[in-house]
């Protein structure tokens, strides 16, 4: 069997799952067809797992061409993006071989690859995504009105100078004309480059809020920095930290908003803003506030938030990460004189408090040697974890005591900010409407 036949005989379901599309939407494992999606990317793709090889496509219509083996399911996803690619060239075969060969320990010709990349990187992927660049336009009322009608948001929110010249409006051309306008955030480099864009929508068909990522880089979004910007807000999405902005009102603040994941890149440009904002203002000492969903995920993205500045400020205390099939394992090189006590009774008070019992509190596995002090957490089926998140809280917390970095969590009520703002809104109505019938009545 040639490297080709041995690539279009691997397992796409498994190959999907790995790459992100890891919740089950229709159909079992064993289904001739099934269904799965990719929440961070918000897309969702239907695999024909019988006959071998395996075949998939695209459930949105808008990317029907999104579709074949496991070949083009990786070259329309080199970029961490999804983008249609029809008609691939040499380099982007190149890529997509290399990538799954790597999956297949099939030794890789490095000069061929290295020679085709050189040539081409990414070039059809970043006309495409400059393309849809160039096409975005200011700000326009149906951007106002989505938001405004569907998100919560308030005009005046949309145009605080926070946010000024991060929303625009990316128009798109369906299949029968008609053009239709979507809410688009923009992702700048911090050379202040555009080098992307997330963009929204509301889909009336499926009654559902729609999300798509175009993005030469994986860069999160970042709001406006001036010389006065103190306070760093960490969030899941650009809808939640507008909505964290009505109701909390930070002042001297910048948002970063890292969508969904935390990847090595995004890791980097969150510690880069922070280094950057001291160097604008050496007076300063930028405090980091996570308004990450109140979930289970949102708490481990602060968890790696931690990690990746200890890792870059506390060189000797090293902290490493393994992953295992019910436990997630940390260990701090060198600590010292370092205390795991107080982490260890914080966690058990919070898994007792979530749990009304003890049982969870053995599962956490917490200790020191001379050379490691290591921290053992369980990992809960879905179903166990929804009330056991907080006991992640005082980890994160921790991590940073060590670097020194003035941190806090800020978490919302509900699962995250817009669902807050948008019971709020329906507290505020309801009574108004009420009172108002009173008046008129007695009138």
């Amino acid at each position: 069997m040639n490297h080709i036949d041995a690539i279009l005989q691997m397992d796409l379901t498994q190959y999907a799952i790995k790459m992100g599309y890891n919740k089950l939407i229709k159909g079992q494992l064993t289904s001739s067809w099934i269904s799965l999606k990719n929440e961070s990317l918000n897309d969702t793709i239907r695999i024909k797992q019988k006959p071998f090889p395996m075949v998939y496509n695209n459930n949105d219509s808008f990317l029907s061409q999104d579709r074949g083996n496991i070949i083009n399911f990786t070259i329309n996803r080199l970029n961490h993006t999804v983008n249609p690619n029809p008609k691939p060239e040499k380099s982007d075969f190149a890529q997509a071989f290399k990538i799954l060969k790597q999956e297949l320990n099939i030794p890789i010709d490095t000069n061929l690859t290295s020679k085709l990349v050189k040539k081409t990187v990414n070039r059809s992927e970043n006309q495409s995504v400059l393309l849809r660049i160039n096409n975005l336009q200011d700000k326009t009322t149906e951007v106002d009105n989505y938001l405004s009608n569907k998100r919560n948001i308030s005009i005046a929110t949309v145009n605080h100078p926070y946010f000024s010249g991060v929303i625009k409006a990316s128009p798109v051309v369906l299949p029968n004309k008609k053009v239709i306008t979507n809410t688009a955030f923009i992702k700048k480099d911090l050379k202040n480059n555009i080098q992307g864009f997330t963009s929204y929508y509301y889909s009336a068909k499926s009654d559902t809020h729609e999300k798509r990522i175009n993005s030469k880089q994986n860069l999160p979004i970042l709001t406006n920095v001036f010389k006065e910007t103190s306070n760093i807000y960490i969030a899941e999405s650009p809808i939640d930290a507008l909505s964290h902005l009505q109701m909390i009102h930070p002042k001297n603040a910048v948002y970063i908003i890292n969508e969904g994941s935390l990847s090595p890149e995004k890791l980097e440009f969150n510690f880069n803003v922070f280094q950057q904002l001291k160097l604008n203002n050496p007076s300063i000492n930028p405090t980091i506030t996570s308004i990450n969903d109140n979930d289970t995920a949102g708490f481990k993205f602060d968890i790696e938030l931690a990690i990746q500045f200890n890792n870059k400020l506390n060189l000797n205390q090293f902290i490493e990460t393994k992953q295992e099939h019910s436990s997630i394992k940390y260990s701090i090189h060198n600590p010292g004189d370092l205390s795991l006590d107080l982490l260890k009774d914080k966690m058990i008070k919070y898994l007792e408090d979530e749990s009304k019992n003890k049982f969870y509190n053995n599962l956490i596995n917490i200790g020191k040697t001379k050379s490691i002090a290591f921290i053992e957490i369980p990992v809960f089926k879905t179903n166990e974890n929804k009330h056991l998140k907080m006991y992640l809280k005082p980890l994160s917390q921790f991590l940073f005591q060590m670097t020194k970095i003035k941190f806090q969590h800020q978490k919302s009520k509900l699962k995250d900010w817009n669902e807050d703002l948008s019971i709020s809104k329906k507290e505020i109505i309801k009574p108004t409407k009420m009172i108002s019938k009173t008046k008129s009545m007695k009138r």
